[in-house]
């Protein structure tokens, strides 16, 4: 479990630690899910996320030319930064968003995301500004509660929470 202090109404950056090492398999992908929960009433209404190597620490095997290192996917550079992001209403209706938006469907990807407040049944439509039905993506799916994450490419979909 990762955790970072609380952050005060001027703080800029937080840095969060594990008690315990977090085992990595060379050539696994491991997700890290970070919340937040913002207290009160908050000015900030915009955020990034940059993930870098200092404070990463490799036990190194005992022979020097098997030394690891660490590197972010080819073509990137640490510290690697995320989009801007926001907060989300904690319901359906609110928290609904996609982007790029606009997109050209069937043509380009977007990513829809949304919360769903309990476990249940979702059906994504995709439509025109004209009131016409392009695709239906999910229909009467079952999904857990939580923020969710539906990613549209060119190859396929996939579906995630957040």
């Amino acid at each position: 479990l990762g955790v970072s202090g609380m952050l005060t109404l001027d703080s800029t950056t937080a840095m969060i630690t594990w008690a315990t090492p977090l085992d990595v398999i060379p050539g696994t992908p491991v997700t890290i899910e970070l919340a937040m929960n913002p207290k009160g009433a908050s000015t900030v209404d915009r955020f990034r996320i940059a993930i870098d190597g200092r404070g990463i620490r490799i036990i190194q095997p005992a022979n020097a030319l098997l030394a690891v290192g660490v590197q972010p996917e080819s073509p990137g550079t640490l510290p690697m930064w995320t989009e801007s992001a926001g907060f989300a209403a904690n319901d359906t209706k609110s928290s609904y968003a996609n982007f790029p938006n606009p997109f050209a469907a069937g043509r380009e990807a977007t990513t829809f995301l949304y919360f769903i407040p309990s476990a249940g049944r979702v059906t994504l439509r995709v439509w025109t500004a004209r009131g016409e039905r392009v695709c239906t993506l999910l229909e009467d799916t079952a999904v857990d509660a939580g923020l969710r994450q539906f990613d549209t490419a060119h190859h396929g979909v996939g579906h995630t929470a957040v």
